[in-house]
Formats: C-alpha cells, structure tokens, sequence
C-alpha cells in the first residue's frame, strides 16, 4: 500500500533532517520512501519524459533542483491539471479553506500562503497518482504543517478551531511524526542555517512571543483533532545529539508502521 507520512513541528525543530532520515532508513530496509521534491521529481519524470528531468536524482545538486522546481511551475500545465484533480477530490478542504481565508487582514502575507498551498495541493496530487504501491511519500512541510503557517503567524492569537476545521478536512496521512525541540535549541538550529524565515526575522521580541504562543496553541490543536481521526501521532523528541534522535525516530517508527500495516518495517 502507498503510505502518507507528514511531519509536524515548529520552526527549527528538525523536521526537514529528520524526513531526510526516515527515507535513508527506509531505504536501508529495502523500502521506496520519498521526500515532497524528490517524489515529485519521480512523478513528473514518469509522466512527463521531460528531457530537463531525466538526470539522476542522485546526481542533482540542491541548487539545481531547485531551478528545476521552478521550470515546473513556469510551465504550469502538469501543476495546473493535478490541481484540477485535487480539487475535485477534496472539495470538502476546498471549502474550508475559503472559510478561514475569507478575512485575509487576519493573516500575514496571505498571497504568499495561499502560493503555497496550490503548490502543495498539485504536488501532492500528482505524487499520489505516480507513486507505486510498494512506495512511501514523506511530506516534511506537508498539509498539517502548514496550519503552523496558516495561523500561526496570523494577526492576534491563533484560533484553535480553525486549526482544528482545517486538520480536519485535510487528506489523511497514515502516521504525522511530531517532532519535539526546546526553544533554545530551536533557535540555534535557525541560527545555523544562516538564514531566518522572513516572518521571524522582521519580528521584534513581543512579536515572536506572540508567534511561539501561537504555533504552541496550533500544535496542540492539529495533534488534537489528528488524534479524532485516528491517525497515528508520534512523539519524537530532537533535544540531544541528532544521532540519538534519529535513532529513537527509526524505532518508533519501525513500531508505527508495523502496527499500522504500511510498507516501511
């Protein structure tokens, strides 16, 4: 069977090495497992016999992934009809969404968000269509995640209901790997990047408070209503060594997904 994996953290957890992990893991077993850009890489190679597309993964820089990234969204026609497709299969989320957006001055730059979510909704659609049965897509910055940009960042506090609206109408993952970290480690793992997601880095001290209240308050929701609907929640603490962490990751998830009956042991 195909399996859904989403990880769920705040800024500066650890959730993009801790994806990269989980697929090295799998892989190690014999499992197919994906990252988001990697899985679309896949799926638009099997689709689409792009000449641009056909060097190796393996062989792709990060930079030169990206500008392949960005060719596919210039040329907008396998984005635009996966996009169809989702939305006619999702409707429900469609409608939700439409909802909580209908007040745009609630949120911090909204055309920059909505963006990513067409993006995320064509991406997923075409992964889900192209991947084989044996194989796993691991969403680092999946649907869950992004209620942390959804409305975390929003005007005032966050409101745990729409969180949980939103959450609730989202494609279910069969498992979301939250990913625990203190706030001074979060912040060094930020710091080391060299780089601050913009809306943290033009925030003054009151403001960031006010983002950490809110990104706690949404967590707590989305686990909250992921719970509701049966899907697996994983605690995975990354407040230590990366090896130690990884290796408690690898075990909770061996257990996860052998009890929950997907692919990865």
């Amino acid at each position: 069977m195909k399996t859904h994996v989403e990880f769920l953290g705040l800024p500066g957890a650890g959730k993009t090495t801790l994806a990269r992990e989980l697929c090295r893991y799998a892989r190690s077993l014999g499992c197919k497992a994906f990252e988001a850009e990697e899985a679309l890489y896949v799926a638009l190679r099997r689709r689409s016999r792009w000449y641009d597309l056909r060097r190796p993964l393996a062989y792709c820089s990060y930079a030169r992934g990206k500008r392949w990234l960005h060719a596919v969204y210039a040329r907008p026609r396998f984005s635009c009809e996966a996009l169809d497709r989702f939305l006619d299969d999702h409707g429900g989320l469609v409608r939700t969404l439409g909802a909580i957006l209908r007040r745009p001055e609630q949120f911090q730059d909204s055309v920059l968000l909505v963006t990513w979510l067409v993006r995320l909704f064509s991406g997923y659609e075409l992964a889900a269509e192209m991947l084989k049965q044996d194989e796993a897509l691991v969403l680092d910055e999946g649907f869950c995640s992004r209620a942390l940009s959804m409305f975390g960042y929003c005007a005032g506090a966050a409101d745990p209901d729409k969180v949980r609206a939103y959450i609730a109408a989202v494609p279910a993952p069969d498992a979301v790997i939250c990913v625990d970290a203190p706030a001074q480690s979060r912040a060094a793992r930020l710091a080391a990047r060299g780089r601050l997601p913009a809306r943290l880095k033009n925030a003054d001290a009151a403001r960031r408070a006010q983002l950490e209240r809110n990104f706690e308050a949404c967590l707590a929701a989305a686990a909250h209503e992921l719970a509701v609907r049966g899907i697996a929640v994983l605690h995975v603490k990354n407040d230590g060594p990366l090896e130690d962490c990884c290796r408690e990751l690898n075990a909770r998830a061996a257990e996860l997904f052998t009890a929950s009956g997907a692919r990865i042991p």
